[in-house]
């Protein structure tokens, strides 16, 4: 008995075993679901329900037109909206605004439009599909398929009539003004000045008093004034304005007219030679140089002629110079004044240099004098001889004059030589050192020759 116990203990295990596989499941547990099974589709059920469906009908489009204000002023833009119930593309808006004109298309639902007059318009809108370019001539333009939009009415008011004007006041007159003109604001001396008063308003019998501020007035009923100003300077020059009862209504502001005087004329440089008669080399020479009228300078520049440097003498205008080659020579002198002028001051003089005589300075002043004494003599015998009994003919001739400076101390010997004379010549002036005498020479003949 005992060698039987474990084969015992192991059946009881396999029926324990099987006792719990075979308990059902607890109630927390979630039940398994089967697995699908096949569906089985009777070919000739489906037929006949495909003969018996019936499709629902397809829902109309529908479109609906709005405006943010029915009631406008005039010019007020009014805002329009479309919407459809479905969803729609590709479409074109025709919108007609009912005032008549040719209305506006566009491709999106909004729109704005001002009505520029009062009154009540119906506002449509029609929609109509955008189709391929094919299709489009394909159809006729009836075939089109369209839709019209609900009818929107606006009011355009009329404008507010404007409020009552005031009755206009009577204006008290506008005061007089006066105001003055000149045709130039600056004149040389002496230049007339044209002045024109121009009143506001214009009055007939105004009196205009002019007043041209350099102490001359003139009482005019004209407006028109015209004055030479004999005084340089600035002058301010106004106009006074009266009635016929020579009551004043206004006065002018200044009209400033500046006078300008002519500039002066500049200096002359004058030259006063302090030697007569030609110069030998060898001779010193003095010259004066003064301005006139005066004025202030630096001194004076004088150019001798001969080719030296130019010599420069103080304000005082002397300048000396001694030459050593005979010609003729023009002596220039420059003012050196303070201010520019253009051209410089400048005066010449010509001064004729001689070669030193061999003669001596005592046989020299006998000649002269000498010379003198006949010349003298020949001419009184000319003026006393008698004049033919016809009456002479006068004929201009050339005469020719020379003087030779021969001795210091101012002696001279003058040569007179006569070309072509005539019967009659005159008068002749001879002048010496000492003086000078008018007479009148007469040859008897043509062939008479007088040195």
């Amino acid at each position: 008995m005992q060698r039987s116990g474990p084969p015992n203990v192991a059946a009881c295990l396999l029926v324990l075993i099987g006792l719990i596989l075979q308990a059902p499941p607890a109630a927390s547990q979630a039940p398994v679901n089967p697995l699908p099974q096949k569906r089985v589709i009777n070919p000739a059920a489906a037929r006949l329900a495909q003969r018996t469906y019936v499709p629902p009908p397809p829902t109309q489009a529908i479109l609906t037109l709005t405006a943010d204000s029915r009631v406008v002023k005039p010019n007020q833009d009014v805002h329009f909206t479309l919407a459809w119930n479905r969803t729609v593309v590709r479409v074109n808006y025709h919108f007609d605004w009912g005032d008549g004109t040719s209305g506006s298309d566009t491709t999106v639902p909004t729109a704005t439009y001002r009505y520029p007059a009062p009154g009540v318009y119906p506002v449509r809108v029609t929609a109509t599909p955008i189709l391929p370019a094919e299709r489009m001539m394909a159809l006729k333009s009836s075939q089109v398929p369209s839709i019209q939009s609900n009818a929107v009415t606006i009011v355009a008011l009329a404008p507010p009539p404007p409020p009552p004007q005031p009755q206009p006041q009577p204006q008290p007159p506008p005061p007089t003004t006066v105001a003055l003109t000149a045709d130039k604001t600056s004149v040389n001396l002496g230049d007339p000045v044209s002045f024109t008063a121009t009143l506001t308003p214009p009055s007939p019998t105004a009196q205009f008093h002019f007043d041209f501020g350099d102490g001359n007035t003139l009482n005019a009923p004209s407006n028109l004034a015209a004055h030479n100003y004999a005084l340089a300077g600035p002058h301010s020059a106004t106009v006074t304005v009266s009635d016929a009862s020579g009551n004043q209504q206004a006065t002018s502001p200044p009209v400033e007219v500046t006078v300008i005087a002519p500039a002066p004329p500049p200096p002359v440089v004058q030259l006063a030679p302090l030697f007569q008669g030609p110069v030998i080399t060898g001779q010193s020479i003095s010259v004066q140089a003064i301005l006139n009228p005066p004025t202030r300078n630096q001194g004076f520049e004088f150019d001798w002629g001969d080719g030296t440097p130019l010599q420069s003498v103080n304000s005082q205008g002397l300048g000396t110079h001694t030459y050593t080659t005979p010609g003729s020579m023009e002596v220039i002198v420059t003012a050196l004044t303070d201010e520019a002028y253009q051209p410089p001051l400048q005066s010449s003089l010509h001064v004729q240099i001689d070669t030193k005589s061999w003669w001596p300075p005592s046989v020299g002043i006998v000649a002269g004098v000498g010379g003198t004494v006949i010349v003298i003599a020949f001419i009184g015998w000319l003026i006393f001889k008698p004049a033919p009994p016809t009456p002479p003919t006068t004929e201009s001739h050339i005469v020719q004059q020379q003087f030779r400076y021969e001795a210091s101390e101012g002696s001279a010997l003058y040569k007179l030589n006569m070309a072509r004379p005539s019967s009659d010549i005159g008068p002749l002036k001879l002048s010496s050192g000492m003086g000078s005498e008018e007479h009148r020479i007469k040859f008897p003949s043509r062939a008479d020759t007088s040195n």
